[in-house]
């Protein structure tokens, strides 16, 4: 199963994706969940997770799913993808917001990555009207931006960095408390990933808001009796 395969290539451009921004090791996740939405489609039974991934979640269908003992955060394809994570996948804002609003779990992982849905839309390489406003939403309710990837060690600002190369997006999550100062498995920060990118834009953003967030941590470490790092 590789990029090039024709059947790949046409579910990816059916659901919106550019394959030549897609990495290999991306890839096998994606479709498992591509491909088990698309058998989800051709099912009779409406269930929350279809709903959601086909974008015809509405707050009276939602209830009436959770009334019938359906769970929110219920775990559905191979890859134990939840509601939310599907939505995301499609890119449908309206479904996220009124999942979010009914207090979905943001910070569930899923899947042989071990991912969130955020993870998930920040790690999304298409071009979506809609995606900023889902990683609005789920920033809303997502609590720990500093968390990293069990495989990589990458946290989502380096995702941001590496995949979705968007200096708005990587703006957001500084300010939000990401930090730059986190190194991944491989020894590399998120300055180091810019620089890698070759994305002037990307590099002067880490460089100038570096002083600052060390700063933050700095003080945060002082209040909670914490030794400075070297």
């Amino acid at each position: 199963m590789t990029i090039g395969d024709n059947t790949v290539v046409e579910l990816l451009r059916k659901n919106g994706y550019q394959t030549g921004l897609l990495h290999e090791n991306e890839l096998i996740p994606l479709l498992q969940t591509l491909e088990e939405s698309e058998t989800h489609f051709s099912s009779t039974t409406a269930t929350v997770w279809t709903d959601s991934v086909k974008g015809e979640l509405t707050e009276s269908s939602l209830r009436e799913y959770l009334s019938a003992g359906e769970d929110i955060n219920g775990r559905f394809t191979s890859q134990r993808r939840t509601p939310l994570m599907g939505a995301v996948l499609k890119g449908h804002q309206e479904i996220v917001t009124i999942l979010i609003d009914n207090w979905a779990d943001v910070s569930l992982r899923a899947g042989d990555m071990e991912v969130t849905a955020l993870w998930l839309a920040i790690s999304t390489p298409r071009p979506i009207p809609q995606l900023e406003l889902i990683i609005t939403q789920l920033l809303r309710r997502y609590q720990d931006l500093n968390a990293i990837n069990t495989n990589t060690g990458n946290t989502l600002l380096m995702q941001a960095i590496s995949i979705a190369k968007d200096p708005e997006m990587v703006n957001k999550l500084i300010k939000k408390g990401a930090d730059v100062g986190i190194k991944n498995y491989d020894g590399k920060t998120a300055k180091d990933l810019a620089m890698m990118q070759e994305n002037p834009g990307l590099y002067s953003l880490l460089f100038s808001f570096r002083g600052a967030n060390e700063r933050r941590l700095r003080a945060l470490r002082a209040r909670r009796g914490q030794p400075h790092a070297q």
